[in-house]
C-alpha cells in the first residue's frame, strides 16, 4: 500500500553542489585536475602543487596565469559561471580544458577553500574564503604575486561517507603524482612542481630544447633510451610522442599516457588501436608503454560527454582509430627492423608547444623528431626553385596547366603529361620500396598476377575476402596523391586493355591522381617535387611546354577566376603577358 505521496520541490543549492561534487570530485587527484586545468586555461607558464597527507588535508595549486579580477573572484565559485564559453555555438569547438563553470563550486561544497588572485595591472592580490553551504563573501585585500592560488582544506570533512572511501595518504599522493606526470607530458611548455612533506616530489622545467631532461625525470632513462619516436599527420590529425617496443610492455597499465589537444584523456577505442598495432608481439595480460599526444580540430571532437571530461567523442572515430593504429604499427615495424624509427633519446628536442587547442596543434612540439629521424622514414623531395627552372610562374589553371613566362613569351605546361614522364622514369628504375599509408584505402582486390606485379613496384594490398581489399602502401617514389583516384585510374586503364608496360600504366594513373590544383604551400611543394624529379631524371620540362598565342592567352584571361598561382609565386606587380590586353 502506497504511503502519502511526497511533494515535488526544488533541491537546496548546497545539496545540488554536493551532488555535482560527487560527479567531479572523487579524490584529491580530482581536485588537482580541475585546478590544473583552470591554471592552464589562464595561460600559466608555471604551476606549483603542494599536498599534505596526499591532499586529504591540504591542497594548494599556484599559477602565474592572468589572474581573476577582484570583482569577479566570488563569481568564480558560483555554479555554471564561467569566462570560457558564452553561447551554445561555443560547445561545437571547445578550445579550453574547462568550460562548465561547476568545478570550483563543487570543490567548495565538500571542502574549505581559499582563493587568492591578482591580475597583472592590480596593485595587490584579493582573497576570498568559502565555507560549504554559505554564499561567497566579498573579497579582501591580500598579498600575492600575479596569478592565482587555490587552497583546499579538509576534503570531504562534512561528507564522512565519502571520506571513508579515500585510500591511504601515500596512495592518494601517487594518484596526484601520476596526474601531474600526464599533464607534464600533455603540456611540455609549462613548468610543474609537486611537493609533499617527507615525499619525493617533482620539479619539471619547461621543455625548451631539453626535452630529454624532462622525459628522463618523468619516465626514467631506460624508457627514454629504448622508446621510439612517433610524428605523423594525416587527414588533419596529428600523432606525436613515444611508444615502447614489445620489450617495454609491463604487467600494469601505469605507463600509458594519452593526450588530446593538450587535454589528458582515456579512450578505450584509442587504447584498442594501440594494442591492435602490436598484434601478437605482446603476450596477453601485458600492456604496451606509450606517451602519445593527438591533435585534431576542436570542432571534430566533443569533450562534453563525461563529468570529469576524461572521455571524448570523435566525429570520425574510425579515421582517428586507423590513423593511430598505422602510426604505431609503422613505428614498431621500424624499431623491430632497425629502420628509420629513432630512439626517443636521439630524437627529442625543439621548441616548446603552444596552447591547448589550435596553437598547440600548430606549434612544433618539443617531443617531435627531426625530419630525418621520424618514424615514417620517408624524406620528402628537396625543395626546388620552380622559377629558376622554368621561368616566372604565373598561375595554375584548373589544376592542369602551369603558366609561366620565359623572356617575353608565355608557356603552358601540361602538368599531367609532365608528371607522367617523371613517374614513368622513377617507376622503371625503382627498387620496389614502399611507403605505408596512414589511412588505408578500400579497393577491389586485383587478381593474383596483377597483385604480384603491383607488389613488385611497392603496392601492398590486404585482401579481406568477399569484403574486398585495402591498399596499405604505395611505391615510395610516388608523390602525395589521391589514392582513391589512383585506384579508379588503375581500374580504368586495366579495363581499357593496352600493351603498355605496367610501370607506364601505373605512372599514367598516378599522374592523373596527383593533387595539383591546391593553392598555397601544397601547390608550391607539388611543383617543387615535379621540377626536382624532372631534373633527377634529366627530363626537360620546358621542352614539353607549349608557347601560347595571343588568342590562347585572351581565352585564358576570360577564365581567370578559375586560375590561381602558388602563394610564393604570385607577383603583385607582374607585367601582363603579351596578348593579355
Amino acid at each position: 500500500m502506497c504511503a502519502a505521496p511526497r511533494s515535488i520541490r526544488p533541491l537546496d543549492d548546497h545539496l545540488v553542489n554536493q551532488i555535482a561534487a560527487g560527479e567531479v570530485v572523487e579524490r584529491p587527484a580530482s581536485v588537482v585536475k580541475e585546478l590544473l586545468e583552470n591554471a592552464i586555461d589562464a595561460g600559466a607558464g608555471r604551476i606549483d602543487i603542494e599536498l599534505v597527507d596526499g591532499g586529504t588535508e591540504f591542497i594548494a595549486v599556484t599559477d602565474d596565469g592572468c589572474g581573476i579580477r577582484a570583482e569577479e573572484l566570488a563569481h568564480a565559485f558560483r555554479r555554471h559561471w564561467t569566462s570560457k564559453i558564452s553561447a551554445p555555438a561555443d560547445l561545437d569547438a571547445i578550445a579550453s580544458l574547462g568550460f562548465r563553470g561547476e568545478a570550483l563550486a563543487s570543490i567548495a561544497a565538500v571542502a574549505e577553500v581559499v582563493a587568492t588572485s591578482r591580475t597583472a595591472d592590480a596593485q595587490h592580490a584579493w582573497s576570498v574564503a568559502l565555507e560549504a553551504g554559505r554564499e561567497p563573501p566579498a573579497p579582501r585585500p591580500a598579498r600575492g604575486n600575479p596569478g592565482t592560488r587555490i587552497e583546499v582544506r579538509r576534503l570531504f570533512h562534512r561528507v564522512p561517507a565519502r571520506r571513508r572511501f579515500l585510500k591511504q595518504p601515500r596512495t592518494e599522493f601517487l594518484h596526484v603524482q601520476r596526474l601531474v606526470r600526464q599533464y607534464a607530458f600533455a603540456r611540455p611548455d609549462i613548468a610543474f612542481s609537486l611537493a609533499q612533506p617527507a615525499a619525493r616530489g617533482l620539479h619539471l622545467r619547461p621543455a625548451k630544447g631539453d626535452a630529454d631532461a624532462r622525459w628522463r625525470t618523468l619516465f626514467g632513462r631506460a624508457f627514454l633510451a629504448r622508446a621510439v619516436v612517433i610524428d605523423e599527420r594525416a587527414e588533419g590529425i596529428g600523432v606525436t610522442g613515444w611508444i615502447g617496443g614489445p620489450e617495454l610492455a609491463t604487467a600494469q597499465s601505469e605507463l600509458q599516457y594519452l593526450a588530446l589537444n593538450g587535454r589528458v584523456i582515456r579512450d578505450r577505442h584509442l587504447q584498442h588501436a594501440i594494442r591492435l598495432a602490436f598484434g601478437e608481439a605482446i603476450a596477453p595480460g601485458r600492456f604496451p608503454a606509450y606517451a602519445l599526444a593527438l591533435t585534431v580540430a576542436p570542432g571534430a571532437v566533443d569533450v562534453n560527454v563525461h563529468p570529469a571530461k576524461l572521455e571524448v567523442r570523435f566525429a570520425e572515430l574510425r579515421t582517428v582509430h586507423d590513423i593511430l593504429l598505422l602510426a604505431v604499427r609503422r613505428a614498431i615495424a621500424g624499431a623491430l627492423s632497425g629502420g628509420a624509427a629513432a630512439p626517443a633519446a636521439a630524437a627529442a628536442g625543439g621548441p616548446a608547444g603552444g596552447s591547448p587547442s589550435e596553437a598547440y596543434a600548430a606549434t612544433p612540439s618539443p617531443y617531435r623528431a627531426p625530419a630525418a629521424r621520424r618514424a615514417s622514414g620517408h624524406a620528402a623531395p628537396a625543395p626546388a626553385d620552380v622559377g629558376s627552372a622554368l621561368g616566372q610562374v604565373l598561375a595554375v589553371v584548373d589544376g592542369r596547366q602551369l603558366l609561366y613566362r620565359r623572356g617575353e613569351a608565355v608557356y603552358a605546361l601540361d602538368l599531367e603529361r609532365a608528371w607522367n614522364a617523371v613517374l614513368a622514369q622513377r617507376l622503371a628504375t625503382a627498387d620496389g620500396a614502399s611507403r605505408p599509408l596512414l589511412l588505408p584505402v578500400r579497393a577491389q582486390p586485383p587478381g593474383a598476377a596483377a597483385r604480384g606485379a603491383l607488389g613488385a613496384l611497392g603496392f601492398e594490398f590486404d585482401v579481406l575476402g568477399p569484403a574486398g581489399a585495402v591498399l596499405r602502401a604505395v611505391p615510395q617514389v610516388l608523390p602525395p596523391l589521391d589514392h582513391a583516384r589512383l585506384l579508379d585510374a588503375l581500374d580504368a586503364l586495366d579495363s581499357g586493355g593496352g600493351e603498355a608496360p605496367l610501370p607506364a600504366r601505373v605512372a599514367a594513373a598516378a599522374a592523373s591522381a596527383i593533387r595539383r590544383g591546391e593553392a598555397g604551400a601544397a601547390a608550391r611543394e607539388t611543383l617543387a617535387a615535379l621540377v626536382a624529379g624532372a631534373a633527377a631524371a634529366a627530363i626537360d620540362l620546358h621542352g614539353g611546354a607549349t608557347r601560347l598565342t595571343a588568342d590562347a592567352l585572351a581565352s585564358l584571361h576570360a577564365r581567370e577566376p578559375g586560375a590561381h598561382a602558388p602563394a610564393a609565386s604570385r607577383q603583385p606587380d607582374r607585367r601582363p603577358a603579351a596578348g593579355d590586353e
